[in-house]
């Protein structure tokens, strides 16, 4: 089993010939997704100003899963940042 928990989806290379796949656009979705999944799952388990935050923080990554668009240099690098936040916040490296 592997013990790594730091993402590695900056290290995929998208799917030739797919969409998007000369663009960063799959990766940053794909990370927006995985984080957001990980913050869902970690809801449960907490409490107080800890759950308060997960919360908003999981309400911010599904904004930004639907509003991240492909070309948009910006939004994708905004996207990336939300999820290191979000990642350090959880104690993940990343």
């Amino acid at each position: 089993m592997n013990d790594r928990t730091d993402p590695i989806l900056h290290q995929v290379t998208p799917v030739p010939g797919g969409l998007y796949a000369d663009s960063s656009y799959e990766t940053v979705l794909s990370e927006v997704r995985n984080t957001l999944g990980s913050v869902s799952a970690a809801l449960p388990d907490a409490d107080g100003e800890r759950k308060a935050a997960l919360a908003d923080f999981r309400r911010r990554l599904a904004r930004t899963q639907t509003g991240i668009r492909p070309g948009d240099d910006d939004g994708l690098q905004a996207a990336r940042d939300l999820c290191t936040t979000v990642r350090r916040y959880m104690g993940v490296a990343g």
